[in-house]
């Protein structure tokens, strides 16, 4: 498990998260922590000008930083038999820490939000926008400070390979939670339509067919799952507009996870900007996990 931290308030939320499932598994950990190489290189200058060798600082702030996150970590590891590692570099974001997730081989990269709606902002031209495009990882963003076990997970479904390897991404991150499978039928492209008065009834039926229809197909996907089918508690089918009435979902369950499957890479970019994940991104305020799928 890699987790790219930068120190911040919700990185450090992100970082219990990361501790949390580590003692759960005991997996390897290492923790990622990019300093702005231009950045520091100019603060350093102006607060010192030349009297010390930029280069010397720099090695000084490295070796100071990874030995803070060294120490947290040995002391929240205390107890387990947890191998970690911690890689401080100066550098550009989110080029050093998608080599890094690949050259050491991640299985999953976690990330924080910036709180209570931050993440519009936290997706919008960041570093953590830039990382979660080029990673091939399934990528857990953090944005709850509860560091308890997940109890309630939501996995939205469209009956492809994808929902599958979400729903059983779902299990292996929240092994003991109650899961809830949704499907939403889209009826944003008859809502105009509704209005008509001439259309309306019309649409209203087929709309009426469409729910029944996809209230059959979740029914037989959930059958056709066989074993990763019978970890599902509850199933549920709404209609409007998918990322709210994902979102929704998971406020009425008092869910503490999404997990979403998403396309590979090649689809990722068009994927973030407009797709279903980015904008439950946006708007959910639980934790939000999301599978790659090829």
């Amino acid at each position: 498990m890699l987790l790219a931290t930068d120190l911040s308030a919700h990185g450090d939320r992100a970082g219990r998260r990361a501790v949390q499932l580590v003692r759960r598994r005991e997996v390897e950990l290492r923790v990622v922590h990019v300093i702005q190489a231009d950045l520091e290189e100019d603060a350093l200058r102006r607060l010192f000008g030349d009297s010390v060798a930029v280069e010397t600082l720099q090695a000084d702030l490295l070796q100071s930083t990874q030995e803070t996150i060294s120490e947290r970590l040995a002391g929240e590891l205390a107890g387990t038999s947890a191998d970690y590692s911690v890689s401080c570099i100066m550098g550009r974001g989110h080029p050093e820490i998608s080599a890094q997730a690949q050259e050491w081989g991640a299985d999953l990269v976690v990330i924080g939000a910036h709180g209570h709606h931050g993440v519009r902002d936290f997706f919008l031209g960041t570093t953590a926008e830039n990382l979660i495009h080029e990673l091939k990882q399934p990528v857990l963003i953090v944005k709850s400070s509860s560091v308890g076990d997940y109890q309630r997970v939501v996995v939205p479904v469209d009956f492809s390979q994808r929902s599958l390897n979400a729903l059983q991404f779902a299990r292996v991150l929240a092994p003991q939670a109650s899961i809830e499978v949704v499907h939403v039928f889209d009826t944003t492209p008859f809502e105009r339509l509704y209005r008509s008065s001439t259309a309306g009834i019309q649409m209203r039926q087929v709309v009426e067919l469409g729910k029944e229809e996809s209230r059959q197909k979740l029914a037989r996907w959930i059958s056709d799952s066989g074993v990763i089918g019978q970890d599902i508690a509850s199933q549920s089918l709404r209609c409007g507009y998918p990322p709210t009435e994902i979102v929704a979902a998971a406020e009425e369950s008092n869910a503490d996870l999404i997990v979403l499957g998403t396309r590979g890479l090649s689809h990722w970019r068009g994927a973030m900007a407009g797709s279903v994940a980015r904008r439950v991104l946006q708007q959910a305020e639980c934790d939000v996990a999301l599978e790659r799928c090829e």
